[in-house]
């Protein structure tokens, strides 16, 4: 351990030290070219020196930070020699421009020209050990970029628009990583030994074993990185801008929910909290709309609003906007009236049918609107056996059954709407030890029982 840290604090003087020999050199090569006209030949083989000694504990400084690991092995291994190539000529360069060994002038030029052309390749390599391989074209202008085949990196966090299809990893958290963790932890750069740029790489970790616990953002290393002080040597982000609140408490709901690097977010639990955070951060509503907001249907002609109209209904579009009925007789009302309905059975999404002696046979139409959402049966004697008929209706949202026949098996026929929201129970047959236990069984379902509710065990079966 004390040799590692002996190591890696001699390594982090490469940077440091690495300059001076490319100053020697490249004023070596100057005085080089300016030696015919200003009889530079003395000064030039002491920069050459200069160059070849100074180089040296670049060279043994850079080999020690090598020692850390987190570097692309090719890309390490061609700076690496390269580097001791270039003391390796800056030595014969010296040779020969000290007269120890002779030489033709062209020799001189060339060792000069592979000079500069070394230097600028280990330091290109160097450069992307260090800050990644776009790190120079990063802030380019779009066409310089372009021109010199630079990739547009994420620099803003995506805006998504369909829930169904959003991932919680690489929708909502990769995008996090990628702008505020990437540059040190990619396929060319990882500090620490770990590489952020797949999935498969996280679970891997660093150096110091596994980064990410899934399950438990308080024990990953990753999450504990980021609620440190600024200040603190361990701190991450170590570049750029840090990660802000609402980001921070992104990534700790997405580890303490345990969900996978591919499960999506529709069956993600989210608290309201993070709702709000993914909506400000991406754009994306996740406020649960009812169906008829998310449904669109042409718009029904005049002709058959009248034909309605004069079979004694009350007709209304829901908006200006939306196209879908809101149904509603006027006085009375029978089966046979009620089957005209059927001509626009898929835009009806609201129907009353209040206080009309509807019976459970009137229900078998009622089952074939298939956009039907709200349906209000109030003060009519429905039983069990209708409510059975409506199981149909996929996207019924809210039912009101005050005053009518409902029962405790009717409640658990209820139990098949899968889009069920809202249920009125005023003044049926039903127990409250049945709505009770509907409700811990159900309890995203808004039940209104009434105060009137009947204390009842009712023998239903």
């Amino acid at each position: 351990m004390i040799f590692l840290d002996v190591t890696s604090f001699l390594g982090r003087f490469h940077p440091l030290i690495v300059h001076l020999p490319i100053g020697f050199l490249l004023l070596a090569i100057t005085f080089g070219l300016l030696n015919n006209r200003w009889q530079l030949g003395k000064a030039t083989a002491v920069t050459w020196f200069l160059g070849t000694i100074s180089s040296l504990p670049a060279i043994f400084c850079g080999w020690m930070l090598a020692k850390e690991g987190g570097y692309d092995e090719l890309t390490l291994f061609w700076h690496r020699w390269l580097g001791v190539g270039v003391g390796i000529i800056s030595l014969i360069a010296w040779l020969t421009s000290s007269r120890i060994l002779t030489a033709p002038k062209w020799v001189n030029y060339t060792i000069s020209a592979s000079v500069v052309g070394l230097l600028t390749i280990v330091g290109h390599l160097g450069g992307n050990m260090t800050h990644g391989s776009e790190y120079l074209l990063e802030h380019a202008p779009k066409p310089i970029k372009s021109f010199l085949g630079g990739e547009d990196k994420l620099d803003t966090l995506p805006k998504l628009s369909q829930l169904d299809s959003v991932v919680v990893y690489s929708d909502l958290i990769e995008p996090i990583f990628t702008i505020k963790c990437m540059q040190c932890h990619n396929n060319e750069v990882q500090r620490g030994g770990l590489n952020m740029a797949t999935p498969e790489m996280i679970e891997k970790g660093g150096d110091n074993g596994p980064v990410v616990l899934l399950g438990n953002a308080t024990e990953s290393e990753i999450y504990k990185r980021l609620v440190l002080p600024n200040d603190h040597p361990k701190y991450m982000p170590l570049k750029g801008k840090p990660m802000t609140y609402k980001e921070v408490k992104l990534v700790e709901w997405w580890l303490n929910s345990g969900s996978d690097f591919k499960e999506k977010l529709t069956v993600t639990p989210y608290p309201k909290d993070v709702q709000n955070i993914i909506t400000e951060l991406f754009g994306l509503d996740l406020v649960d709309k009812p169906y008829y907001e998310k449904i669109k249907v042409e718009k029904t002609s005049d002709i058959v609003i009248q034909q309605l109209v004069n079979q004694g209904f009350k007709v209304r579009f829901l908006a200006a906007d939306n196209f879908l009925l809101d149904v509603e007789p006027i006085g009375g009302l029978d089966k046979q009236k009620l089957q005209s309905l059927l001509q626009v059975k898929d835009r009806i999404t609201w129907l009353d049918l209040s206080n009309l002696g509807a019976t459970d046979e009137w229900l078998d139409v009622v089952s074939q609107l298939v956009n039907l959402t709200r349906l209000n049966l109030s003060r009519n004697p429905i039983s069990d056996k209708g409510i059975e008929r409506l199981t149909v209706l996929y996207h019924l949202e809210a039912i009101n059954l005050y005053e009518t026949k409902l029962t405790n098996q009717g409640l658990e026929i209820l139990k098949k709407l899968p889009t069920l929201k809202r249920l009125y129970l005023w003044q049926t047959d039903v127990s409250t030890e049945a709505v009770a236990a509907l409700q811990k069984e159900l309890p995203s379902l808004s039940i209104d029982a009434g105060a009137d509710l009947e204390h009842t065990e009712t023998d239903t079966e």
